[in-house]
């Protein structure tokens, strides 16, 4: 439906058979055969404008409009974990999270560029936080301002290769910080109870970039949001979580809120990407030292309540 109001709104303007004349020409040349002032004719033309803008926005993901927009994620109660599968998957036990906000897509290098050139380091408190030449972002020593920069046409591609002291350096930055792995999976079940991916069913190679189904990387918001709004938990990169991991941990994991463990050597790592061996589903549990730093790694930021 939204679709089809688009469509119909561009035939109206553009005529399509001379679409490559401006839209204001095209609009200007019809009232031209109305017998209407000057300033009546701008203010009509204009209006036409903004339909016309309006037609655009109406089609795009009620989740996310822009590529910085956060999505609401409602507080509610779900069956974390699996039975079956991955043994640090197991038991399911049942979690309450409060409503929160995610990032609609992975942490894109355009935006940890900027990051970069506000702190004008890689490095933080003794700790690495990118590993440049396994990323996709470079640098121009030349340029003070704005040295850190994406590879040319990989500026909305997920940013790989980030530790997680650098993960949750950039969520500071941004008043945020990474999710706590309950969180993350809620998010990425987007609403659907029990589920395997972020949509109803099995796996499926056209809905995510997963083990795969593509074979790279791509661009963020490549692929149809979850139920949420969500886009690309079910694949493209791995993602950090704010939690740390240790074995046996669901075996008394608290209810409400979970925080993970209060301290550990490893933290948790969610979701698949472009090169897992396997179809990852949205409740296997990873873990890796924050110093780790891998080209299929990525993350994105919560904030607390609405």
């Amino acid at each position: 439906m939204k679709r089809a109001r688009f469509f119909c709104a561009m035939e109206i303007i553009f005529d399509m058979k001379k679409w490559r004349r401006p839209i204001s020409n095209r609009v200007q040349k019809t009232l031209n055969l109305i017998h209407l002032s000057p300033f009546a004719k701008t203010i009509l033309v204009t209006l036409f404008l903004i339909l016309f803008l309006v037609a655009i926005k109406s089609t795009m993901p009620t989740g996310a409009t822009e590529l910085d927009e956060m999505v609401k994620i409602p507080g509610g109660t779900f069956t974390m974990g699996v039975d079956g599968g991955m043994e640090n998957s197991r038991p399911p036990h049942e979690v309450k999270v409060d409503p929160f906000l995610i990032d609609a897509h992975e942490v894109t290098n355009v935006r940890f560029a900027e990051f970069l050139n506000d702190i004008k380091t890689t490095t933080l408190n003794g700790n690495e936080i990118i590993i440049l030449d396994k990323s996709h972002i470079i640098i121009d020593e030349a340029n003070s301002k704005s040295g850190y920069h994406p590879k040319e046409g990989y500026e909305e591609y997920p940013v790989v290769s980030v530790t997680w002291y650098g993960a949750n350096e950039y969520a500071k930055y941004r008043g945020k910080r990474l999710p706590t792995e309950a969180q993350w999976e809620y998010a990425a079940a987007g609403g659907l109870m029990g589920a395997k991916f972020p949509w109803e069913g099995d796996y499926n190679p056209n809905r995510s970039n997963l083990a795969g189904s593509f074979g790279a990387l791509t661009p963020v918001m490549s692929y149809l949001p979850n139920g949420f709004g969500v886009y690309d938990m079910g694949g493209n990169v791995m993602e950090w979580t704010r939690d740390w991991y240790r074995d046996g941990y669901y075996k008394k994991s608290p209810r409400d809120n979970p925080q993970g463990p209060k301290v550990g050597t490893e933290r948790v790592v969610r979701g698949g990407a472009f090169d897992s061996l396997y179809p990852v589903t949205i409740r296997n549990r990873f873990h890796l030292k924050p110093e780790r730093a891998l080209p299929n790694l990525g993350f994105r930021c919560v904030r607390d309540g609405l």
